[in-house]
């Protein structure tokens, strides 16, 4: 199994390898949430992929059960090749789904997918349970007047881990939970919302004579624990299997005939124009982990929102159609596949500064943008939905055209007229998130 997983490792280092003698080029999960590097120099391990094979007279060979909307769409025009399974792999049939509505937000496992549960483990199989929340409560907040604890660098709420305090998921910071409100002093202090930590108690408590496993980015830091994972599943040595997005794609065992989500609600409502897409990815390629070894299947959406319209094209397994629907929207607002994107991000540690310097290059960008392309959409600038990070502020600047290379050039001879040592500029061609 280590060398399975050092392979693809390989693989994914081989879009910047040099060596010439490559014929072709295989790509993984080619969902929406594509490779792309976060860091500079930024880049999209996809395009370089097939800007490569144009170069070296190779294929690119893109797999995913969720393909991205960017891709379905090229594939659609001929611009890429379509080919797709008609029938499952192996013996196994599609799961049946349920979407449950919870009863409210407390609420974390309804009698539905507590009866399934314990029939497949009475079975002698196993259940995977996905939350994509990490920690064990995402809120620390005053009972009496309702101030949250925030990360003093960030602009976001700090999450309470069960034996370390509070964290903050973005930039690291750390601290204890306060004794009282820094507010109002009430000692009040409440811990509310659930995470991976506070749903692995609460399994144990409903299912005490089951043995479960938690796989996130916090006990996935253990020497070992992947690959301890996958011993115990395959050895049907685990009962439950309780996980963020980590455990919804690429494992492949035969003994889960259960899949739960705790709470599909989670990310949907995000500032950003994928996030839909992303959500209704991650489901269905969680609901993919049940039925693979031959055994009927049962996926149950726990939502608050079962109205939702994403849940009926889920309950049917229907990625075709919500694919249909999603092109009418990003067609009707003109964002991608129906444009190009670039996202120009400026941060620094004074806000007033930022928020100026923002100002100066916007105009700037406007200004060349009306005299030499006209046609480009220029959106902003305005505070990034999260707009602290690390201890710097950050705004952002969205730009609009049909053209790759207008977008480029504006942004070129805008940044040459730009002078700023105060602030950081970070350019984003095709970014895939906004936040």
């Amino acid at each position: 199994m280590k060398d399975y997983i050092k392979s693809l490792e390989i693989i994914l280092l081989s879009t910047i390898v040099t060596s010439r003698r490559i014929s072709d080029w295989l790509t993984g999960r080619n969902s929406t949430k594509v490779r792309q590097w976060q860091s500079t120099p930024r880049y999209n391990a996809r395009r370089i992929a097939f800007h490569r094979s144009e170069t070296e007279n190779a294929k690119v060979i893109l797999g995913s059960a969720t393909p991205s909307i960017e891709t379905l769409y090229a594939a659609e025009r001929g611009v890429i090749e379509l080919h797709t399974l008609s029938e499952r792999y192996g013996e196994g049939k599609l799961p049946l789904i349920e979407i449950v509505k919870l009863k409210n937000s407390s609420e974390e496992i309804t009698p539905r997918l507590k009866l399934f549960t314990n029939r497949a483990v009475k079975e002698g199989n196993q259940a995977v349970y996905l939350l994509n929340r990490r920690g064990f409560a995402p809120f620390v907040l005053c009972g009496d007047c309702g101030t949250a604890a925030e990360c003093p660098d960030c602009s976001i709420g700090m999450n309470y881990h069960r034996g370390k305090g509070m964290l903050c998921h973005y930039c690291g910071y750390s601290a204890d939970v306060p004794v009282k409100c820094s507010k109002c002093g009430s000692e009040s202090i409440l811990k509310l919302g659930s995470g991976t930590q506070k749903i692995e108690e609460t399994i144990t408590k409903e299912f005490p004579d089951y043995r479960v496993f938690r796989l996130d980015q916090d006990s996935a830091r253990k020497k070992d624990a992947v690959f301890d994972l996958l011993e115990q599943m395959h050895k049907r040595e685990i009962d439950i299997l309780l996980g963020t997005q980590m455990i919804s794609k690429g494992f492949d065992f035969h003994g889960v005939t259960v899949a739960g989500i705790i709470m599909a609600d989670i990310g949907l409502n995000m500032p950003d124009f994928r996030a839909t897409e992303k959500i209704f990815s991650l489901l269905m390629q969680l609901s993919g982990r049940s039925g693979r070894g031959g055994s009927e299947g049962r996926v149950i959406i726990q939502t608050l929102n079962e109205e939702h319209i994403i849940f009926d094209y889920l309950k049917r397994q229907d990625y075709s159609g919500f694919y249909r629907e999603e092109l009418k929207i990003r067609k009707m607002i003109n964002y991608p596949p129906f444009t190009r994107l670039a996202r120009i991000v400026i941060r620094g540690k004074d806000e007033d500064t930022v928020c100026e310097s923002a100002d100066t290059l916007a105009e700037i960008l406007k200004k060349t943008g009306s005299e030499k392309f006209p046609k480009i959409m220029i959106l902003g600038p305005s505070p990034a939905p999260l707009t602290k990070i690390g201890g710097n502020y950050r705004y952002h600047i969205i730009l609009k055209s049909s053209k790759l290379k207008d977008l480029t050039a504006l942004i070129k001879t805008a940044l040459d007229s730009f002078k700023s040592k105060a602030v950081y500029v970070e350019i984003d061609i095709d970014p895939v998130d906004m936040l």
